[in-house]
């Protein structure tokens, strides 16, 4: 999650208005007032926007929590194609009917199949 409140203060620190947070990060003012003010046009931003409000506002830290870590964030993509999906929905469905060590010997071979197709 976006620590707002860190990100307020920051500003107020810099002095900044919405117009030269978008003139430093590279998003618009319009996407930086919704994040502001908490309302749709702001809601779900991507991880490059967040990326470059921070690095405009000086944060050198992330302002991950860890439950933002394990979703994925940060460094990581946040979304997947429909494939990818349907490839974790296999995945976890393979995991809780056949196991942990059928799932392994799975993977093992089509390690192998990749490696005798290269």
């Amino acid at each position: 999650m976006i620590n707002i409140e860190l990100w307020k203060k920051r500003k107020k620190e810099l002095n900044w208005s919405h117009d030269d947070l978008a003139r430093e990060s590279g998003v618009s003012r319009r996407t930086i007032a919704g994040i502001f003010a908490g309302d749709e046009r702001g809601q779900n931003p991507t991880i490059e926007t967040v990326q470059a409000i921070e690095r405009a506002l000086g944060l050198d830290r992330p302002t991950w929590t860890d439950e933002d870590r394990t979703l994925g964030v940060g460094d990581y993509p946040t979304t997947l194609s429909k494939e990818e999906w349907e490839w974790l929905e296999l995945r976890s469905g393979l995991l809780e009917t056949m196991g942990e060590d059928y799932l392994n010997a799975l993977i093992k071979l089509l390690e192998e199949i990749i490696k005798k197709k290269s």
